[in-house]
């Protein structure tokens, strides 16, 4: 009986530590690229990308790491004019991030996309959607 209590204690245990493990996924490392634009300033452009790594950290796992974020406004025009998106209140981000280096997973690269709005200029930017290629 103590050693089967013994087991179900270990397996809870695992199961409360790898629960644990979500939201922690890394930005520490982010390399950032803001590009020119016409649209934005810099600052509004980096209050996106904090948007960006905040949601990325407290929604992936420790063995996600976001390692490259920009802006091309070429790029996010191009999909913002092909959704028929309002552009002056309308950011896309783009990122690449690395998944998998950790629990015996091999890492993969991936692209991710992240689209966030705002009312007007002076509001706070939220995220609306994001995903590999919007």
């Amino acid at each position: 009986m103590k050693k089967l209590i013994q087991i179900v204690s270990a397996i809870i245990l695992c199961v409360v530590l790898i629960s644990c493990s979500r939201g922690t996924g890394v930005v520490r490392r982010v390399e950032v690229d803001i590009g020119a634009s016409e649209r934005f300033t810099e600052e509004e452009i980096e209050l996106a990308m904090a948007v960006v790594k905040e949601h990325f950290a407290s929604t992936n796992d420790r063995w996600s790491e976001l390692t490259h974020l920009w802006y091309d406004e070429a790029m996010s025009n191009g999909i913002i004019e092909r959704r028929q998106w309002e552009e002056s209140n309308t950011i896309i981000l783009f990122s690449h991030f690395m998944q998998g280096q950790g629990m015996g997973q091999e890492q993969q690269w991936m692209p991710m996309d992240w689209v966030l709005v705002r009312e007007d200029s002076s509001d706070t930017w939220r995220l609306l959607t994001w995903g590999k290629t919007i």
